[in-house]
């Protein structure tokens, strides 16, 4: 089972989603730069952990979605801004961070607390939610692979 940053990197090259040059993380600085564009005191730790060992580069892993750094500092203010436009503040912890945006309908985001959800334009939300933001991207990786 996958379950730390560290063993989803493993699992995405043993599964040829990645190799460990395609991996490639953010400095401390990006990481603060991110979490000042999200507007929290502090990100998830998984979220952290996860800019630090693959924030810039995630080999093919969710490709086509700004999962990564710079696009999510770029694009934070418009994450936060459909939230705002599609009424999802109701079902979205306060101090949640945006971690993800695809097509511009669709957002992960991650709870304080771990927990990792997609909200969907036009659909009952949360679409999909995760213990944490390893096992949902550990579901993409699979849902890729298939």
């Amino acid at each position: 089972m996958v379950s730390t940053v560290g063993e989803l990197a493993d699992y995405l090259v043993a599964r040829g989603i990645a190799t460990p040059q395609t991996l490639v993380g953010c400095t401390p600085d990006e990481v603060a730069e991110v979490r000042v564009a999200q507007r929290v005191d502090a990100l998830p730790e998984q979220y952290e952990q996860f800019l630090l060992r693959m924030g810039r580069k995630t080999g093919d892993l969710m490709r086509g979605t700004d999962l990564r750094y710079p696009k999510v500092v770029e694009l934070a203010d418009e994450m936060h801004e459909l939230v705002e436009e599609l009424g999802w503040g109701s079902f979205i912890v306060p101090g949640s961070t945006m971690v993800a945006m695809h097509g511009g309908y669709q957002l992960y985001w991650v709870e304080p607390g771990g927990a990792a959800h997609l909200a969907e334009e036009m659909k009952e939300n949360p679409v999909r939610s995760w213990p944490s933001l390893v096992d949902c991207l550990v579901f993409e990786a699979d849902m890729q692979r298939k």
